[in-house]
């Protein structure tokens, strides 16, 4: 199966002891990446669990950027401690009392002026209860995160139905470009015989280098070869997409080579029916090309 690098999950849990209720919130939000990167946004008391929620989510996930946010809620139980720095408070005092002589600005101090340099008064959260807080932050992490690997599997599911139906598009013009070439060699040995009489009618030329020179000159506008490259590169297509897993680069690369063949096929070929053809199959490359970027 296909994998997205695209997924959300959220949930909410509260715990409970006799002394303390918490509600516990957590989100976690992926999204395109080269590579895989994690990044927590939690309290400061959960961090010791950072290494290891990163491990577990490494094992679960290969790309993509992964931002989890985890919020902590206390509905009752001990409220945030105050610490006041009385001494930093009457600093800031006496400097405003400084300024205002200073510049013989009549001004009155009061509390909300130090309250807007909060230096001196902090809030401290109360720390975290492991016995209680952390099986229940386990259990949500890995309930979200089932959530998200589902969504990306999801969004893989209607990822793999779009490029099947685009590589089955491509094919088709491709299948009419293959055709083609056999009726080209023909037109082309006619067309460089034709153009030649009109050029220099009068030209008597050794027949056998005539034909030396264009047979040269065909095999440098058939394309064989790289119709050859481009079927190869379509059953390996289809090999990629039916063994699933971390397929995004693999595409990614694979596509390349195509867009590179079919390249070439554009600059050998100017019969207009087939150069149409193959403008509608780099369209479908690009197409293919831009979804590949959300696998993982």
């Amino acid at each position: 199966m296909l994998f997205s690098m695209t997924g959300y999950g959220a949930a909410t849990s509260q715990v409970k002891d006799s002394e303390t209720e918490l509600e516990i919130s957590l989100e976690i939000k992926t999204v395109n990446s080269k590579y895989l990167d994690i990044q927590f946004r939690m309290p400061r008391h959960y961090t010791p669990l950072e290494r290891e929620l990163a491990a577990c989510i490494r094992d679960k996930l290969k790309r993509g950027r992964v931002e989890v946010s985890v919020f902590r809620r206390v509905l009752f139980g001990p409220v945030k401690e105050l610490a006041v720095n009385v001494a930093q408070a009457k600093a800031l005092a006496e400097a405003y009392r400084s300024v205002e002589k200073a510049l013989s600005i009549p001004a009155s101090l009061n509390l909300q002026d130090l309250l807007s340099q909060p230096d001196w008064l902090q809030s401290k959260d109360t720390d975290m209860d492991r016995a209680l807080e952390g099986p229940a932050l386990d259990k949500l992490f890995v309930q979200v995160l089932d959530r998200v690997i589902e969504v990306r599997k999801s969004e893989g599911d209607s990822l793999k139905r779009i490029l099947v139906e685009q590589r089955t598009a491509f094919e088709k013009l491709f299948n009419e470009v293959a055709a083609g070439n056999s009726q080209i060699i023909p037109l082309l040995r006619e067309r460089w015989k034709k153009r030649l009489k009109e050029i220099a009618p009068d030209l008597n030329l050794d027949p056998n280098r005539l034909e030396q020179e264009l047979v040269l000159w065909v095999a440098r506008s058939d394309f064989q070869e790289e119709l050859d490259r481009i079927s190869h590169h379509l059953r390996v297509f289809d090999k990629i997409i039916s063994a699933g897993g971390e397929t995004g680069r693999k595409m990614d690369f694979l596509l390349q080579e195509i867009h590179r063949e079919v390249n070439t096929l554009g600059s050998k070929c100017d019969q207009n029916s087939l150069t149409e053809k193959i403008v509608e199959m780099k369209s479908y490359l690009e197409k293919m090309k831009e979804q590949t970027q959300n696998l993982e």
